[in-house]
């Protein structure tokens, strides 16, 4: 088969890098008022985690559980087995008939078996038997009639022009080879497509979390100044207008977080997508950068680098697998433009 692609790999070793495990808070409720976003109901959501993801957890719980991921899969499982149904055509066959006349004039018995066996090296067919005819077995039946032990033949089928180079046997495996080498590559595709996708995810979840972050800090500064200036506003030292106004950045503020904890909540439903139902619940690692850290990637690549890697992509392996299967049908088509002449020499010894 095609050997997979290091893409993938790279991009979790990265990932890998940068991951630490540590405590971390549940994720907060989008639809909860800011004035619910205290330290003790933030202090309540950390002791309720179910456990902290990381990018490595994400992606490989997209690998093992993903459904779209899982269909290409079972694509794979499937040509799989149609290869296996191709391939019996290759098997041992024992065929055999018996004919009997019982009544009448003409009384004999006649038996033939016979065992083939065929092989892919220029179509030949090898195959041996055993033929007995006994009785009064009329003229016009003359080959049925043998010896009293029978007669056992030993033979080969060689094809010289059509089905020699090549035949609909031989072709349907090769196209079927091709297929799950395409499907495969497919998988891969697939899986670096969804790693972006599921990592675009986390990171912007991530990011939303930082905002809501600095959005309640934000906002318990509103309230705090507000209250201050309540405080001013008794000992007659500032108008009460100014406490109106600040009220409203208080309001404001809060729109802004409802605003942000809703991008977070459809962010987190985007990434919820590719996590099994039993994974459902976790929260932000501590101590995990807010980026990547990617150091492990080579900072120059070369020309040559990047060509194999070019060359290793699996969009540009398909379309190679694609003109290989092109040209098994173009010379499957050609074959039976020939004459079909299978020569079948035999030997027979008769008892």
């Amino acid at each position: 088969m095609i050997k997979k692609s290091g893409i993938l790999a790279l991009a979790i070793t990265c990932l890998l890098h940068t991951a630490a495990s540590a405590q971390a808070e549940n994720l907060p409720n989008p639809v909860a008022s800011p004035d619910a976003q205290s330290p003790r109901a933030t202090a309540s959501r950390t002791d309720n985690t179910a456990g902290a993801l990381t990018p490595a957890q994400l992606l490989r719980a997209m690998q093992q559980s993903y459904p779209p991921l899982q269909i290409t899969r079972e694509k794979v499982k499937q040509n799989q087995a149609k290869l296996l149904e191709k391939q019996g055509a290759f098997d041992t066959t024992l065929k055999g008939k018996a004919e009997v006349a019982a009544l009448g004039y003409y009384q004999y018995l006649v038996l033939d078996t016979q065992i083939r066996q065929p092989t892919p090296l220029w179509g030949t067919t090898f195959f041996t038997g055993y033929r007995l005819g006994n009785g009064k077995i009329p003229d016009y039946y003359g080959k049925k009639e043998t010896l009293s032990l029978g007669e056992f033949n030993l033979g080969v089928e060689i094809p010289l022009l059509q089905n020699g180079p090549i035949d609909s046997r031989r072709a349907d495996i090769q196209l079927l080879e091709l297929a799950i080498d395409a499907s495969e590559l497919d998988i891969l595709n697939k899986q670096l497509k969804f790693a972006k996708t599921a990592l675009k995810a986390y990171w912007s979840w991530r990011v939303l979390h930082e905002k809501q972050t600095v959005a309640e800090e934000l906002l318990q500064r509103a309230r705090i100044k507000v209250d201050q200036l309540k405080a001013e506003v008794e000992v007659g030292k500032t108008a009460p207008i100014y406490v109106t106004e600040n009220q409203r950045s208080i309001y404001k503020r809060q729109q802004k977080l409802l605003d942000i904890q809703k991008d977070r909540q459809l962010a987190a439903l985007d990434m919820q997508l590719f996590l099994p139902p039993e994974q459902q619940r976790w929260s932000i690692p501590d101590g995990l950068p807010l980026t990547p850290n990617c150091d492990a990637l080579p900072q120059a690549v070369t020309d040559t680098e990047l060509k194999e890697a070019q060359n290793r992509r699996p969009e540009t392996l398909q379309l190679a697998l694609q003109q290989r299967q092109n040209d098994i049908a173009k010379r499957l088509a050609d074959n039976f433009q020939w004459p079909a002449l299978p020569p079948r020499p035999q030997f027979s010894v008769l008892f």
